[in-house]
């Protein structure tokens, strides 16, 4: 696939507004590497977000003013269709972004912003400044041809109001698959796969990590899974990091498991390093960490009912990728098989 590339290290010494959002952690982490290079160029970054994203978002930079906005409160369905649940809360998604572009308009008018940078919140724009949207989804992977057609319908209705889409992915790896292939009424730059991690290459890697993330009911669900399996692979050290960014750390050591809450991007890479194998969602940011750093026994859990998760984990696995994927209603003896391997 051929396409356009653009070098946010172009922008220097300028005034910005970037914009996270609050959906699991992915935005939040993959935003990270390009605030900083932004900053590294002397760049101004005034950081906005909500939720568990401003919560990673404070532990990467300590000592800079983190803005909060109001969030969009979406719920994941626990149960039924993925798409149902999200038509049900279609109000109140317009609504949080009429209230998001309030919000940052009345930001602007004291900051003074020369460019603003959205990572997927499509009220998060400004008429008379600069405004560039990151996402990779263009469009929902459906099977159907008519929802995957009013995916993308949706999508260039609500990134109308932008000058360009940045896309988070090289066109020559196409990482993000036919996501990204829709032409859009704006457009569309490849700026490349980011990542803080940096993942040691030593011998020793005697554990399996298991990486959760993803918007509530469904992490805390995939986290008592395997809490539950974990016990029964008794000869195999754990090391179980449950992305849960909304209560304080907490850690505990329980036979062959050891247990974090949450873990900083450095702890994250130094138990990475550790590992010969690794269990997560198929969340593009989590993919995109694993695949800059050449780690390649991946299995994935995509989340029930997520487009985008499904799609990746199928996508990836047929290019090799990851080593393989199981519907999270099904992990116990796949989970098992591949250990004893």
């Amino acid at each position: 696939m051929v396409g356009k590339s653009f070098d946010i290290g172009l922008f220097k010494n300028k005034k910005i507004i970037f914009t996270v959002l609050n959906w699991g952690i992915g935005h939040a982490t993959r935003s990270i590497p390009l605030i900083r290079q932004l900053q590294k160029n002397g760049n101004e970054v005034l950081i906005i977000s909500d939720g568990e994203a401003l919560n990673v978002l404070k532990i990467a930079f300590p000592d800079q003013e983190i803005k909060a906005i109001p969030s969009y409160n979406i719920s994941y369905p626990q149960k039924g269709s993925f798409t149902i649940g999200m038509l049900r809360q279609s109000f109140q998604i317009i609504k949080a972004i009429k209230s998001e572009k309030e919000e940052i308009a009345s930001i602007a008018k004291s900051f003074r912003p020369d460019i603003l940078i959205s990572d997927n919140r499509y009220g998060c724009y400004l008429e008379d400044v600069p405004s560039y949207i990151i996402t990779h989804q263009l469009q929902l992977m459906y099977k159907n041809p008519l929802k995957k057609w009013l995916s993308r319908w949706i999508i260039n209705y609500l990134v109308r109001p932008f000058d360009a889409i940045w896309i988070p992915d090289h066109a020559s790896i196409n990482l993000s698959g036919a996501m990204t292939h829709p032409k859009m009424v704006i457009p569309k730059y490849f700026i490349g796969l980011h990542t803080t991690l940096k993942i040691e290459d030593i011998e020793l890697k005697q554990k399996v990590m298991i990486m959760l993330s993803g918007p509530e009911p469904r992490r805390s669900q995939l986290e008592n899974t395997f809490l539950e399996l974990i016990p029964k692979v008794s000869n195999i050290q754990f090391v179980l990091v449950a992305g849960n960014f909304r209560n304080p750390y907490h850690t505990y050591q329980k036979a062959n498991l050891e247990y974090h809450s949450f873990m900083d991007r450095n702890q994250i890479a130094e138990a990475l390093s550790m590992a010969h194998t690794v269990f997560c969602r198929s969340g593009y940011t989590s993919l995109i960490d694993l695949f800059c750093n050449g780690f390649q026994n991946i299995y994935c859990i995509p989340t029930k009912g997520q487009i985008e998760q499904e799609y990746l984990a199928e996508y990836l696995s047929h290019r090799n990728i990851i080593k393989g994927y199981c519907d999270e209603d099904q992990i116990s003896e796949w989970f098992e098989a591949i250990l004893a391997q």
